[in-house]
Order: structure tokens, then C-alpha cells, then sequence
């Protein structure tokens, strides 16, 4: 399966991967290195991450471990599409309304 990214999403994850990078060389690369491994993970058994409660839509998450961010996702087809970046002690379902 194809992994897309809904255009706040992949500036979510820049911005991410930046403040990481500023804070110790080479962090920001582990980061975006741990999200590669989930979106593989992801692409790989899509219907294996739980949905995401509350949301009102079919939406599903995927927790890094290292890094306190969820992938939120939706199953589009032959396509995964990352509709946020979120970290998970700020400002729940900002992202809503990019599901559809």
C-alpha cells in the first residue's frame, strides 16, 4: 500500500523532525527513521492499529515508542493517508477535520 500524507500532516512532521534536530544532531533523523518504520508497519497490516476513539470517523493511530507522537490514518482504497503528525499531550483532535 501507498503511504500519503495530507499537507499538514507532512508539515507536522518537518516541524517535528526540526525541534528534534535542534535540540541533538541526528535526533530529528531518528525520528523521521522511527516514522518510516511505521508507516512500513502500517502499510503491512493497516487494520491492525486500533481506531481512534471519539473521532466520529473511521480513523486509526499508531503510537511511535520513542518518540511521544501518533500517526492518526485512514485506509483510503490501496492507500494509507496520514492525516496528522500529532503529539500526544497537546491539543486533542485539532486534526478532525481533515478525516473524511
Amino acid at each position: 500500500m501507498n503511504v500519503r500524507y495530507h499537507p499538514d500532516a507532512r508539515a507536522e512532521l518537518s516541524a517535528a523532525a526540526e525541534w528534534y534536530e535542534e535540540r541533538r544532531p541526528m535526533l530529528g533523523q531518528d525520528f523521521q527513521t522511527e516514522v518510516r518504520r511505521a508507516e512500513a508497519l502500517i502499510a503491512d497490516r493497516p487494520a491492525t492499529w486500533p481506531r481512534w476513539p471519539g473521532v466520529g470517523v473511521d480513523v486509526r493511530r499508531f503510537r511511535l515508542t520513542r518518540f511521544p507522537y501518533c500517526l492518526a490514518f485512514q485506509v483510503t482504497g490501496d492507500a494509507i493517508a496520514v492525516i496528522a503528525v500529532a503529539h500526544q499531550s497537546r491539543a486533542p483532535f485539532y486534526w478532525r477535520d481533515r478525516a473524511k
